[in-house]
């Protein structure tokens, strides 16, 4: 039976709620750090779960520049990742289908509360036409899509009032104590990952502590959000035009890295100058 191919786009929902679910800097860096590469993750472990590495091409740009697309025989084939979207070939609905089951679970493993939207059109060769098919499924599935949530807590329960999830873990040991203090799921699931990524800055283990006038006192810190406003419309209209997935999928790879790599060299000007 011959395979028809699929391009299917990834999207996570709730990644802004998510971080900033609490006033708390620990949760947003651990929140953040847990979002920032949680679709290149999902895929790389559905890929590895169903022993498709040797026939999947995961990567599109290194650290020199953007990776040439080309039309290959594979069975998983990335297209573009970022900004909390990805854009992937398979060469079956079926092997999409399993792939989506996978990655929605450790989405759900990983995060506890983030749902993975997707959409998905059959590959006809002409990228402008399925990429326009492909927004517009999109546009349908967040529109029928159901918000669920996680169980709430029960009469019975004691809840963690900043996320209003269950208390079931104490964040020093992991293990459930029933002691004021203790989090949900989801809070332990970010400050493990904070505690990580902490622990990978420099040495700096208590980074967060040299912010502090006093020990013990708390200092005000500000979190800045930056956004580029109507970024996805922008290159959306840059590749309006262009029929061929090479084409395409080149041009979108190379602008995306260009804003990627101009945010992050201004970022390290700034801290360069305040540091």
């Amino acid at each position: 039976m011959e395979l028809t191919k699929v391009m299917v786009m990834y999207d996570v929902r709730g990644i802004q709620k998510y971080i900033f679910r609490t006033a708390k800097i620990k949760d947003a860096i651990g929140a953040s750090a847990i979002v920032e590469n949680i679709i290149e993750e999902a895929l790389s472990y559905a890929v590895k779960k169903l022993n498709l590495q040797e026939r999947a091409d995961l990567e599109w740009y290194t650290g020199d520049g953007v990776l040439e697309y080309h039309d290959a025989d594979l069975a998983v084939q990335v297209l573009y990742i970022g900004g909390g979207n990805a854009y992937v070939i398979c060469e079956s609905r079926g092997l999409c289908l399993e792939i989506n089951r996978i990655m929605a679970g450790y989405i759900i493993e990983n995060t506890y509360s983030l749902q993975l939207a997707t959409a998905m059109v059959a590959v006809t060769g002409n990228y402008e036409q399925d990429y326009a098919e492909l927004m517009n499924e999109m546009s349908r599935v967040k529109a029928e899509m159901t918000l669920s949530k996680p169980l709430g807590a029960l009469p019975v329960m004691a809840v963690e009032v900043k996320t209003g999830y269950p208390v079931s873990a104490s964040p020093e040991t992991g293990g459930s104590k029933g002691r004021t203090g203790d989090v949900s799921t989801e809070s332990l699931l970010k400050l493990k990952k904070e505690k990580n990524v902490r622990r990978n800055i420099d040495g700096q283990i208590k980074i967060l502590d040299n912010y502090t006038t006093r020990k013990g006192v708390d200092s005000t810190l500000a979190v800045v959000h930056i956004d580029g406003n109507n970024m996805g419309l922008r290159i959306r209209d840059l590749i309006s035009k262009k029929e061929t997935y090479e084409e395409a999928v080149n041009e979108m790879r190379r602008i995306s890295f260009h804003i990627n790599f101009s945010y992050k060299t201004v970022f390290e000007n700034m801290c360069a100058l305040f540091s």
